[in-house]
């Protein structure tokens, strides 16, 4: 694991990085595209768990605009940070649509059930129905918010099985990805095996999972785990 000091967090370090793998011939492809790409050589998915603020989410999808990358951005319907229905997030969910990129749905369908008091896969439909709703198009991908950290990986990959052949929507956990891409995230303000500019070549294909809350015009050194 890295230092949180050695690592740079800045927007520069993030373009310059990106425009690295471009240079490394590396094809960056939406979620939505992995199925025909698993065999496919230098191929990166850019994926962003928009956690917290969709206006950090946007700063990010303009400087993948302007590399002509394509990445996917999941979004929340039950965060406490932002709300999907608002206004202003519509309009910078309208932003990051208009430069390619793909947005899908960050559930948090297992959490809500209990909640609810039903089946996890009713709630995950309720979930794509109300994200229709919202932004006018069925998700064609989906990632996890593991809201209280306790769901397992493979009850995840299990349910990602379940929801692909009920629904024909891809989820991030989905065994197919997990055994033919690297994965590599900044969970939490931590690259658990170094910044995704040390792997630059090391990888014929890569999920890189980037949350836009950790990300700055300038770099900040932290001194210890963001959660």
């Amino acid at each position: 694991m890295s230092s949180l000091s050695e690592v740079n967090f800045s927007y520069s370090h993030y373009q310059n990085t990106l425009q690295k793998y471009l240079d490394e011939k590396y094809q960056f492809i939406k979620m939505s595209d992995v199925l025909k790409n698993l065999e496919n050589e230098n191929i990166f998915i850019l994926r962003h768990d928009v956690d917290k603020s969709v206006k950090k989410a946007l700063d990010l999808a303009k400087i993948e605009h302007q590399l002509g990358i394509k990445a996917t951005y999941f979004l929340r319907l039950h965060s406490n940070y932002y709300n999907p229905f608002g206004y202003i997030v519509q309009e910078l969910v309208k932003q990051i649509r208009s430069f390619g990129h793909e947005i899908g749905l960050h559930t948090e369908f297992l959490d809500f059930s209990e909640i609810l008091g039903e089946s996890a896969i009713s709630t995950f439909e309720k979930e794509i129905d109300v994200f229709q709703t919202i932004f006018g198009e069925k998700p064609k991908t989906y990632s996890f918010h593991r809201t209280t950290g306790a769901t397992d990986i493979e009850t995840l990959k299990e349910f990602s099985e379940e929801i692909f052949e009920k629904f024909g929507i891809i989820g991030s956990y989905d065994q197919r990805i997990s055994e033919n891409f690297k994965y590599l995230s900044d969970s939490s303000g931590i690259w658990r095996e170094g910044c995704f500019s040390q792997h630059i070549g090391k990888y014929s294909r890569m999920q890189v999972l980037i949350h836009a809350e950790w990300w700055f015009d300038k770099n900040i050194n932290l001194e210890e785990s963001l959660v």
